[in-house]
């Protein structure tokens, strides 16, 4: 089994404006003029969604077979080397077709380990692992205790992103996720935060910085 990943150049301007009223609607002046976009915009609210929904439709016979694409990045997944040259094929075809800027310098192919969306991938006598990205889990174990419900949410948010790597996790999260959505801070934060919240903290920054693998 073999991998491939990739990356868009200039992500969202691969996508051109639909219509000219959109187009109209990014202008904004400067001393040289009134300027608009042209390509999709950093920053436009149905930016995210109406790229993804460009990419599905551009790859749309290859995801879900070979490909997973989230936004500009892509990544190509083959059984083997033969296999991955059609593959790559494929690819550079239907990206040179759409006009989309594939960027050289993050491009990863003929690999059995890829770092993708926060988890690395390893390949290994045809088995797949997956866990959380080296930096990620750095990033979990230097976490202090959230002293109010906004950065218990924040740690929540990263926590849930990897929940199928813990097992269990629902049960262990219960004690943080039933006071999350309350509002609280310093000056009550010890009513809420107590025994079983500091301990489902600690096991979940646990769970989450062990070699866990899926």
């Amino acid at each position: 089994r073999i991998m491939g990943l990739f990356d868009l150049a200039d992500g969202y301007n691969n996508m051109l404006m639909a219509d000219e009223e959109s187009k109209d609607l990014t202008t904004f002046t400067t001393p040289l003029g009134a300027w608009r976009f042209l390509v999709l915009a950093q920053g436009l609210c149905v930016a995210p969604s109406a790229f993804q929904n460009f990419m599905d439709g551009i790859f749309r016979d290859s995801i879900n077979s070979h490909m997973a694409v989230y936004l500009d990045d892509i990544l190509i997944y083959s059984r083997s080397h033969k296999e991955h040259l059609d593959h790559l094929s494929q690819f550079f075809s239907t990206a040179k077709k759409s006009g989309l800027r594939v960027k050289a310098s993050k491009s990863l192919l003929f690999t059995t380990e890829a770092d993708f969306l926060g988890h690395k991938i390893k390949l290994s006598d045809g088995v797949c692992e997956i866990r959380a990205q080296s930096s990620k889990t750095e990033a979990i174990s230097s976490w202090i205790t959230p002293r109010s419900n906004k950065q218990l949410q924040q740690f929540l948010g990263l926590a849930n992103y990897y929940n199928r790597l813990i097992p269990n996790y629902a049960e262990i999260a219960a004690p943080l996720t039933s006071i999350a959505a309350t509002t609280w801070g310093e000056n009550d934060y010890e009513e809420f935060w107590n025994n079983a919240e500091n301990e489902a903290f600690e096991k979940l920054k646990k769970a989450l910085t062990s070699d866990n693998v899926v």
